[in-house]
């Protein structure tokens, strides 16, 4: 097979000279990671450290641009990346020096940097790794970021899209990362034994451990115990909390009550079930102070109070002398305060007292015609005034009638209720004037008015 066939290039052509430094020597541009891994670049000649960082280097590149590669070739001597469609993109790098195995510096020795086919919005290169090493200090900050944040940032980022199980893992290698290998922690708990010790003296540090298998440890720190014994309230509570890591287990916690009558701290314990005493084959009793028990409980309520006889009954005192009342409280005039007295903020920050008004928000609107200005019960009174009103205009534009507003609405129930009483008056006239026309000449004045009262309340 030729040169021009092979997907690599003659060592000879490209061979890098060591003694580049010299005079007369080539100079190839190295690739700094720190610098050039956002936007990585590749051209023939360029150096890399190792093979990871020019295999990440591409990766990183297609990831950018989205396209998809594969490694058909990849030793400890050479690398070759190519297109995933075979559209004639390549990228071969081998050893910079091969005869000397303490020096992994790797070079491009050929390249086609020339991309044929169509772009990809999902790539098997954007690893749930790649994702908590791109975004890991995103979740130092933000250690409770949601999965479908991941997703969104990823595709605007880098227009690719992931899917919930990849986000998932991708936060679980991100929090290993940032809180450390469990196991490991484990390991080192004697190391935290002791550096607790040198830093707090006269702290209590007991282990709890089953042939060597962790099964709980007790911290009780000396400056806790001087605090307690020194001013805060002779009162212990307890309380708990699921641990919710690899291996599960309780949080227990002793606390106490300042001179502030806030919780203060005084101990803490981590164990893997809560029943740990019974596991032991002890009694809980031996651990609590005998004020809980149930036979001191007993005690203090063994005393009852003796009830008194009535005032008239009450023996009568030797002495002669007589309580004088102390002087009467002076009553303050004017209506008794009720609502207490409120502090600065509360006032700055508190709503005005009192209900909303409705006037200028909530408007009468009509059941039957659904209009604005009147209720049901006036809409035969609105629509006669809107038909009245409406003779004699027949020859406006249709741009005119259709516009109304909230001034128009207030006109037109003014005007309705000014027709509402015209027409009550005018109906109260003609009753009166039927109801004197009936009279007979021999009814009397004050009659003929009670009668024409009576007569108009009942038409009314």
């Amino acid at each position: 097979m030729s040169d021009e066939e092979s997907d690599y290039a003659p060592s000879d052509d490209l061979w890098t000279d060591f003694d580049s430094d010299k005079e007369g020597g080539v100079r190839y541009p190295d690739f700094n990671s720190e610098r050039n891994m956002q936007d990585p670049t590749s051209k023939v000649g360029m150096r890399f450290k190792n093979k990871n960082e020019f295999k990440e280097a591409c990766r990183t590149y297609v990831i950018k641009n989205r396209f998809q590669i594969h490694f058909p070739k990849n030793d400890h001597q050479q690398a070759l990346t190519k297109c995933y469609k075979s559209c004639g993109w390549k990228i071969y790098a081998s050893k910079n020096n091969p005869r000397d195995s303490n020096d992994p510096t790797m070079q491009i020795k050929s390249a086609n940097l020339t991309h044929n086919c169509g772009k990809d919005f999902s790539n098997f290169h954007v690893t749930s790794k790649w994702l908590a090493e791109t975004y890991l200090e995103t979740y130092r900050m933000d250690p409770h970021w949601s999965l479908s944040g991941l997703v969104q940032r990823v595709k605007e980022d880098w227009s690719l899209s992931i899917n919930r199980i990849k986000a998932w893992r991708a936060r679980e290698w991100a929090q290993k990362a940032i809180n450390g290998n469990e196991q490991e922690q484990y390991g080192r708990l004697y190391d935290y034994r002791e550096e607790i010790l040198r830093t707090n003296p006269d702290t209590t540090f007991e282990f709890v451990t089953d042939r060597g298998v962790f099964e709980g440890l007790y911290i009780c720190l000396g400056p806790l115990k001087k605090a307690f014994n020194d001013g805060c309230r002779n009162l212990i509570c307890l309380a708990r909390c699921w641990l919710k890591g690899t291996y599960g287990g309780q949080l227990l916690s002793a606390v106490t009550i300042d001179p502030n009558d806030c919780i203060f701290p005084i101990a803490y314990a981590v164990v893997k079930i809560e029943n740990v005493i019974y596991g032991n084959n002890e009694q809980p009793e031996q651990y609590v102070h005998k004020c809980y028990h149930v036979d001191t409980y007993a005690r203090v309520y063994n005393y009852y109070i003796d009830p008194i006889n009535g005032m008239e009954m009450w023996p009568k005192a030797i002495t002669v002398n007589r309580f004088l009342p102390p002087e009467p409280l002076q009553k303050k005039r004017g209506r008794k305060q009720k609502a207490r007295h409120k502090e600065a903020e509360e006032i700055e920050n508190g709503q005005p007292r009192g209900k909303m008004s409705r006037k200028g928000i909530v408007s009468m609107r009509c059941s039957v015609c659904r209009q604005t200005g009147h209720n049901k019960r006036f809409h035969q009174d609105a629509t006669t005034s809107q038909t009245e009103s409406g003779k004699g205009k027949r020859n406006i534009g249709s741009s005119s009638r259709t516009h109304a507003g909230s001034s128009q609405a207030h006109n037109n129930t003014n005007k309705n209720e000014e027709l509402n009483h015209s027409n009550r008056e005018k109906k109260r006239s003609e009753i009166a004037s039927d109801a004197l026309i009936q009279q007979t000449p021999s009814q009397g004045h004050s009659n003929v008015t009670i009668r024409w009262m009576i007569y108009v309340n009942e038409k009314i």
